[in-house]
């Protein structure tokens, strides 16, 4: 790492860390201000580059003072850090700047969980809940900016690659796939012949927050507990209710049975992840059209002027929610060549044609949609209904001539959504990646005109 883009942590005081707070949880500013606490309750100010890890499989990491990031356990850790941040393994946290992904990275996939956006709460079911829980802390990452980040255009081209590594020092080798593309992002943003410093912040809350939280009985400081409890509990909405869900689909497995339909069983896994994503649960891609993720226009322009991408508009796509509640929420999409299923079955996990699985995926959603709409499956006042009522679901392949039902051709996605277009302003002539392996096979998400 490039002392450049070093990692950087200060400790505060209310005083000193109220203006940071007030911009992104204005409400949770009014309720401290009330408690008007001393100096003693201190807050630290975390900065952290692209890619680096600020929680690594359940374990937080903190800047260390050669600008390093570091696990909370290391002998570079100072005491003072440790001794404050380590109630729960991870503290209350807030987002104050850009954005971070909480993953799973496995062999085959990495599944994405959320991506935190300015003004989230983190910390708060490690902290709410008794040390001992069903919460397995060992499992989940948080990366600094997205992890998921994946570049439409391929990058396999020998003779650019020599150009990064000569310029930019990067190690990584030519990527196989897309979820080895993100190593190479990382390295160059990390390098000091990057331009731009791009960083996540956050504002840690230490122990004696949570701790005076729960012990003191005054209006004030119930105030901030009843806050962070509230938050935690709109935060883990669907996962109270899983079980419900897991009723509900297999009241939709049973209706298929009794129409006699025996479908693939990781097309079954497909369809539920697709209904997740639609009902806000889980999040898919969308095209990234700004630098709260990753310093994306900075790496646009390494792409084109370094790395000498030809022809095509280096679009990158990101972790995305899809808001059914809005009235015109931006598209996202899933990706059935880089799958992020968190569920799947002993069958394979390989589609012999992607093409060819579409309309009965398309089928198997359309037909889940039906059987709420007739109150075959009840759901009432559910994000479920709202799903079945207001998403739309349009498929897309770049082999795709008309004669496969439903499914388009990935060259008419930039006529309905222009975000896939965005680059600087200064490069021109550019065509759309539409046989990008990405979109290969993709479902799109948009709400009903």
């Amino acid at each position: 790492m490039d002392l450049k883009h070093r990692a950087i942590i200060h400790r505060l005081t209310w005083k000193e860390a109220r203006s940071d707070i007030f911009k992104v949880q204005p409400d949770l500013c009014k309720i401290i201000d009330k408690i008007n606490p001393g100096n003693d309750f201190l807050l630290f100010k975390t900065s952290y580059p692209f890619g680096a890890k600020i929680v690594r499989s359940g374990l937080l990491c903190l800047p260390a003072p050669d600008g390093k990031v570091m696990p909370i356990n290391s002998s570079s850790i100072p005491n003072e850090l440790k001794n404050n941040l380590s109630r729960r393994s991870v503290p209350i946290s807030i987002v104050l700047k850009n954005c971070s992904e909480v993953h799973y990275e496995m062999s085959d996939r990495i599944i994405c969980l959320n991506l935190f956006k300015p003004g989230f709460i983190l910390g708060l079911w490690e902290n709410l809940d008794p040390p001992q829980s069903y919460y397995v802390k060992c499992i989940w990452s948080v990366v600094s900016g997205a992890r998921s980040l994946f570049l439409l255009p391929k990058m396999t081209d020998a003779s650019s690659h020599k150009e990064l590594r000569k310029k930019y020092g990067i190690r990584s080798q030519i990527p196989k796939g897309l979820v080895d593309q993100w190593q190479i992002f990382t390295e160059i943003a990390n390098s000091r012949a990057f331009d731009k410093q791009w960083s996540s912040e956050f504002l840690f809350f230490s122990d004696k927050w949570m701790d005076t939280a729960i012990k003191d009985k005054s209006l004030e400081w119930k105030a901030f507990y009843n806050y962070m409890l509230r938050n935690g509990w709109d935060q883990s909405q669907y996962w109270r209710n899983k079980v419900t869900f897991d009723i509900v689909w297999e009241l939709f497995i049973n209706q298929l049975i009794a129409q006699n339909l025996k479908p693939n069983p990781y097309l079954v896994h497909i369809v539920k992840h697709i209904i997740l994503v639609g009902t806000g649960v889980l999040p898919a891609f969308s095209a990234a059209t700004n630098d709260e993720a990753a310093p994306i226009s900075e790496l646009q322009k390494v792409l084109i002027e370094d790395y000498k991408l030809r022809d095509y508009i280096p679009t990158f796509m990101q972790p995305a929610m899809f808001d059914l509640n809005a009235e015109a929420p931006p598209f996202v999409y899933y990706s059935l060549q880089q799958p992020t299923l968190l569920e799947t079955s002993l069958v394979s996990h390989q589609l012999q044609s992607v093409l060819k699985a579409m309309p009965e995926i398309a089928y198997l959603v359309d037909t889940f949609n039906l059987e709420v709409e007739d109150q075959e499956i009840k759901a009432e006042n559910t994000p479920i209904e709202t799903f079945a009522k207001r998403a739309v679901c349009n498929y897309f392949h770049h082999e795709a001539d008309g004669h496969i039902d439903g499914v388009r051709s990935t060259s008419e996605m930039p006529q309905e959504d222009s975000a896939l277009l965005e680059m600087p302003a200064n490069y021109k002539g550019r065509i759309f990646a539409e046989n990008s392996r990405f979109i290969k096979g993709c479902i799109r998400f948009s709400i009903k005109k």
